[in-house]
């Protein structure tokens, strides 16, 4: 194996070994082991980080990345999810309205998704990367600190904008392509196409 191809496979294995690290999750979870849940899931989201930042970076980003990637994203989340109903069910009762909101965009732009196109989105828009980071500060504050309020509802509000901002563009294309920075680029581009 040549060492470009080394380099190239790099964020992929990243990847790959969050997708590795779900069963353990799970398996924490069931256990109930908060703090070592806390720290493993801790660093699935800086992979989740990492993983998309070398493949920029080396100019190695491709539709299988993408997609992967989006399958461990949702893997991640289920097991954060999962973890929040066990561990904090105080938290999952206070703000239910707000939790079910979340889960039923991001599930409804998933199926969404899979009804048009077959396939998940991995559209990866600058909008669900910032919800994505806000999400994952809000659930290590919360398993390690609690609840903070104001930064609870901004989570909540990103994450409510960045899932209707997919399933806008989802209703928009006429075929699916991975990365896509969000609704204004996709309109700024078509506009671009129709004046040449």
């Amino acid at each position: 194996m040549s060492d470009n191809t080394l380099v190239k496979n790099i964020p992929n294995t990243i990847t790959f070994f969050r997708i590795i690290l779900f069963p353990a999750l799970i398996y924490l979870v069931f256990r109930e082991e908060r703090f070592l849940f806390s720290w493993i899931f801790f660093s699935a989201l800086l992979s989740d980080i990492l993983d998309g930042l070398l493949a920029r970076m080396l100019k190695v980003q491709s539709s299988f990345g993408a997609k992967v990637d989006s399958i461990a994203d949702l893997l991640t989340f289920v097991s954060g999810i999962y973890g929040i109903l066990i561990f904090e069910p105080s938290f999952v009762s206070n703000y239910f309205p707000w939790i079910t909101t979340v889960l039923g965009l991001y599930f409804a732009e998933m199926i969404y998704s899979l009804i048009k196109f077959s396939s998940i989105s991995s559209f990866h828009t600058y909008a669900s990367r910032v919800a994505a980071y806000a999400l994952g500060i809000l659930f290590m504050t919360l398993f390690w600190f609690g609840v903070w309020s104001p930064f609870l509802y901004l989570s909540f509000f990103l994450c409510c904008f960045a899932y209707m901002e997919e399933i806008a563009i989802l209703f928009y294309l006429k075929e699916l392509k991975p990365n896509v920075r969000g609704m204004y680029w996709i309109w700024k581009q078509n506009k671009n196409v129709l004046q040449s």
